[in-house]
């Protein structure tokens, strides 16, 4: 007995730590300075922790994230790098990055060709199982730019973005563009996680400045997109508001000739609920707009007294199979009143609003006054594409499951940031 006791301990043992690491070292880079990090990733084994201490540095290029690691500073506002900050390459999952402030500064080079932080690349592969949490970002806009990406995720790629501070961001502060057709061939249920779907939870995007004017939307997906954004907040300045709050594309967007890329695919499914929105701005007209894809909406708050125009609106870019315009009229002659052609999954246009469910969301100056009903925008051709009871639904969605909350990476990215180590003296007897 006391041998097949042994023998099971030992096969267990062999699970447990035969495949991966027995457990994690970590790995003090000397400083903040952008070479002593790369240098300590470079000496890194798989899923070893990498502890950056506290400081301010200057970053002049991404560091690129290969192997699958932990690198955690010492806190938000202890250690403080910028403007660049990490690319996580194509390939490599379970990267956690925790514990920075990444400053843009006042003259930052990053722009929206050169996002300060990148997660895989465009139409690939990507990154699994990411988790950037307990970060800032700060200072990542400038007066000549409305838009500029902060957090850019590509490809196959999702994870987790969690706890973190946006203050002062440009426009499509997180931007997330997918593997176009491929995302679309993959299971399009809403409340799933390993379908290619980014959380962002428990985040706050923050206008502190006093510079006035608007810059675009906080958060904005594209090309076959999945993303579930939950119990954040946005707060606004009285002198500067974001156009939206949120925006997702369709199938293509409007460009400035009659016909675009017809490759690019829109969002999959964005799921938005238990946020809240405050405005101290009287410029604010939108706080939701839709192009395409499915999902949910609920529970959000609105707070302010200038809330006003269309909150929630739902449009179409995209009004038959080969064209990428909006129908304007002229358009609704050439193609007899918009037929409703093209479509694909038995719908009208590609990508377009589809199995969108939503319900108690309200607005007021405590947030709760006033009940939000989508609204229809854009040209002739939209109340022929996407209609009431069809493609979309002002009630619950019946079989709708929360994908689980807090998000399961916490727990698991730090029991391996803890891992303990491995049996000893372990043998058979």
């Amino acid at each position: 007995m006391r041998k097949s006791v042994s023998i099971a301990i030992l096969l267990i043992a062999l699970l447990l730590f035969g495949n991966s690491k027995a457990y994690c070292a970590a790995l003090q880079s000397k400083s903040c300075r952008l070479e002593h990090v790369s240098d300590t990733i470079g000496r890194a084994e798989e899923e070893d922790i990498i502890e950056v201490p506290a400081g301010k540095c200057t970053w002049g290029e991404k560091i690129v994230v290969n192997k699958r690691v932990t690198i955690r500073g010492a806190g938000i506002s202890q250690t403080i790098v910028g403007p660049y900050g990490f690319d996580i390459d194509d390939g490599v999952d379970n990267v956690r990055i925790t514990g920075f402030t990444f400053d843009g500064g006042d003259n930052s080079p990053v722009s929206q060709t050169s996002p300060p932080f990148l997660i895989g690349n465009p139409n690939s592969v990507g990154a699994k199982n990411f988790r950037i949490d307990h970060c800032k970002f700060l200072n990542y806009t400038n007066a000549s730019a409305s838009f500029w990406y902060v957090i850019r995720i590509n490809g196959y790629s999702y994870g987790l973005i969690d706890n973190v501070i946006f203050e002062d961001c440009g426009g499509e502060t997180i931007w997330i563009v997918a593997d176009t057709s491929t995302a679309w061939s993959r299971s399009k249920k809403v409340g799933q996680y390993t379908n290619g779907t980014v959380f962002i939870e428990n985040c706050s995007f923050v206008l502190t400045s006093d510079a006035s004017g608007t810059i675009r939307n906080a958060i904005d997906a594209n090309a076959g997109a999945r993303f579930v954004l939950r119990y954040s907040t946005f707060k606004d300045h009285k002198n500067k508001t974001w156009t939206r709050f949120l925006e997702v594309h369709g199938a293509c967007s409007r460009g400035s000739g009659p016909r675009e890329d017809a490759s690019i695919r829109g969002v999959v499914s964005a799921e938005i609920y238990e946020n809240t929105f405050t405005t101290f701005n009287s410029g604010v007209g939108n706080w939701y707009n839709i192009r395409g894809g499915r999902g949910v909406v609920y529970n959000n708050r609105l707070i302010g007294r200038n809330w006003g125009g269309n909150l929630l609106t739902l449009t179409n870019f995209r009004s038959s199979s080969n064209l990428c315009v909006q129908c304007d009229n002229s358009l609704a002659r050439q193609f007899a009143s918009c037929p409703e052609q093209g479509g694909g999954d038995d719908y009208p246009a590609r990508d377009q609003v589809n199995n969108l469910y939503i319900w108690n969301n309200t607005y007021g100056t405590s947030g709760t006054e006033n009940l939000i009903i989508p609204v229809l925008t854009g040209d002739y051709c939209v109340p022929y594409h996407i209609k009431a009871g069809r493609d979309y639904f002002t009630e619950k969605m019946s079989a709708f499951k929360p994908y689980d909350y807090p998000h399961p990476l916490i727990e698991a990215t730090s029991i391996l940031a803890a891992a303990p180590a491995p049996p000893k003296k372990l043998r058979i007897q």
